[in-house]
């Protein structure tokens, strides 16, 4: 029955109280026994006294002690003893059905974990199987990848090499061109300066005849052609300062002439220069003074007609200070006073 003992619940209960009762009292007879065999104080009176004999006193004692000695030990025993069947008898059998059934839900969930420790591990193969697949391919594809970038690279710097081969190809075809355009233009202004030497008239032998054409192709407005003639004259009769003097003037006056015709900027600062250049000459001749006077004069125009006012303004007083007879004078004021409105 499951109230039933597996052991002597109840008996070993008693027992256990008896065997602690006589415990208890034999060593309370002992004690009793001890203060008997040996009184406090009675043993050195007899035998100061010697009213008790040795040899019984002895005997008694030690048979007394002995059997005193020998029943605590009994009990001892049976002490122990009683605990221990205590200790391994205390348990119902509910308990130990219980115990039981606690063992065999123990294995069933050692069972379980066993099982799921089975699939876990059939499960994680399978994942491996798959991880290690993918991974395969991963490294296949890494390894393409890999290869298409070397074979790219390799693309990339055959290309670089061509395109640095076609750069240098190129400069040096616009080397060539720019060669070729310059030899061009060398032989384009070889070919006008030659087409121009032809066209250009003869010096004459004489030097009055040579002067007298210079004047009359510049009063028929042949411009280039006096030019031409008035600056051979200067190089080959340069000791006649009023013929070469008349001659810069010619040649300055040819330049400004031109220089208002033409209508090109750059061309018309160029010219405007040599005219310039021409009328400094006379200055610088010392020719008489009405020639130098009008020389004067015509720098003053040139310098404003390139705008350069400030050197227009200094070129006209020079002229109204050391020149104040000049035929120009009054012109000179006038380009003065409006140079100075502009300002």
């Amino acid at each position: 029955m499951p109230g039933q003992k597996i052991g002597v619940h109840n008996g070993t209960s008693n027992l256990l109280a008896k065997a602690c009762v006589s415990f208890f009292r034999g060593c309370l007879q002992n004690k009793r026994a001890k203060r008997t065999i040996d009184p406090p104080g009675q043993r050195g009176r007899a035998e100061r006294t010697g009213d008790v004999p040795q040899e019984a006193t002895v005997l008694d004692l030690f048979s007394q002690r002995g059997r005193a000695k020998r029943m605590g030990d009994v009990r001892l025993l049976v002490l122990v003893g009683v605990f221990l069947c205590f200790s391994a008898c205390v348990m119902t059998r509910a308990e130990g059905e219980g115990l039981a059934i606690k063992l065999r839900s123990v294995e069933g969930e050692m069972a379980k974990l066993q099982r799921v420790r089975h699939e876990m591990e059939v499960l994680l193969s399978g994942n491996m199987k798959e991880l290690v697949d993918r991974v395969a391919r991963l490294e296949g594809q890494l390894k393409t990848m890999r290869e298409s970038l070397v074979e790219g690279t390799e693309k990339s710097s055959q290309l670089l090499s061509e395109l640095e081969t076609l750069r240098g190809q190129l400069e040096e075809a616009e080397h060539r061109y720019q060669t070729l355009e310059n030899d061009q233009k060398s032989l384009m202004q070889s070919h006008l300066a030659l087409k121009q030497a032809q066209r250009r008239v003869a010096v004459p032998p004489l030097k009055k005849d040579h002067f007298e054409m210079a004047k009359k192709l510049y009063a028929n407005n042949k411009l280039d052609d006096a030019i031409h003639l008035f600056e051979e004259f200067v190089k080959i009769y340069g000791e006649d300062k009023d013929l070469a003097g008349r001659s810069y003037y010619h040649i300055g006056e040819s330049y400004r002439k031109l220089a208002e015709g033409e209508k090109e900027a750059a061309a018309v600062e160029k010219l405007y220069k040599k005219s310039v250049v021409a009328y400094q000459k006379i200055i610088e001749m010392n020719h008489t003074p009405a020639m130098r006077e009008e020389a004067l004069f015509k720098v003053g125009i040139v310098l404003k007609a390139l705008g350069n006012k400030e050197a227009a303004l200094a070129t006209f007083n020079e002229l109204l200070t050391n020149h104040k007879n000049s035929k120009r004078v009054n012109e000179a004021k006038k380009l003065v006073a409006g140079l100075k409105a502009q300002s």
